[in-house]
């Protein structure tokens, strides 16, 4: 009961009181909802979830995109393996810092610098429906990786976590579409692997150490 009032109840109520008010709200979603295979690696907002996250919470989500698509003032962003500018232990940085193995991923990711000022845009217009919020291409863990251990070998010392061969498995992981998003933006959006040079390489030595 709690997963169905947290995933379909409450943000469905969230929308119809803004709704009854004249409020454009944004919801924020998942993108977790797609596996990447040798058919398909590429998914946009109207491609049915194919794995990823457990069941029961896929099929949550789906259907919430599916019914706040009846309300016109609501935007349902999908986040996926959000990104900081910092090593918070939450951000996908901070748990590659800290893990001693990892998985083979290639993945969407959302780059928070890049793509949170971009809500205030799409609230002002009015933007609804279901978009995929990430940055165009995709990042891989190894890559991330590769960029944390030269940027902390600098100052500090750091054993790099095991990249393990063996894929995602059931993980999800997949390019997201980002046509739809850049769109209603208007303006480039940075890609994925750009972005995390810069957020890795203006870490500061403090934190870092």
């Amino acid at each position: 009961v709690e997963t169905v009032d947290a995933n379909i109840t409450g943000q469905l109520s969230v929308a119809a009181a803004c709704h009854e008010r004249g409020l454009h709200v944004i919801l924020v979603g998942t993108g977790a909802l797609y596996v990447t295979s040798e058919k398909k690696r590429k998914f946009s907002e109207s491609d049915p979830p194919n794995g990823g996250s457990p069941g029961v919470y896929t099929a949550l989500r789906q259907k919430m995109e599916e019914l706040t698509n009846f309300f016109e003032n609501a935007l349902v962003i999908r986040v996926l393996y959000p990104l900081s500018s910092d090593l918070d232990a939450r951000g996908l940085l901070g748990k590659l810092a800290r893990f001693q193995q990892v998985d083979s991923v290639e993945t969407s990711v959302t780059v928070l610098d890049d793509l949170i000022p971009l809500l205030p845009v799409l609230a002002k217009r009015r933007a609804a429906g279901v978009f995929n919020f990430v940055n165009p291409g995709t990042l891989s863990y190894a890559q991330i990786v590769s960029l944390l251990a030269e940027r902390i070998s600098s100052c500090a010392e750091w054993t790099p976590p095991t990249i393990r061969g063996a894929g995602a498995g059931n993980k999800a992981a997949a390019e997201l579409d980002t046509t739809r998003l850049q769109d209603a933006i208007g303006v480039p959006i940075p890609q994925a692997s750009e972005s995390a040079k810069r957020i890795v390489a203006d870490l500061k030595d403090d934190e870092i150490r």
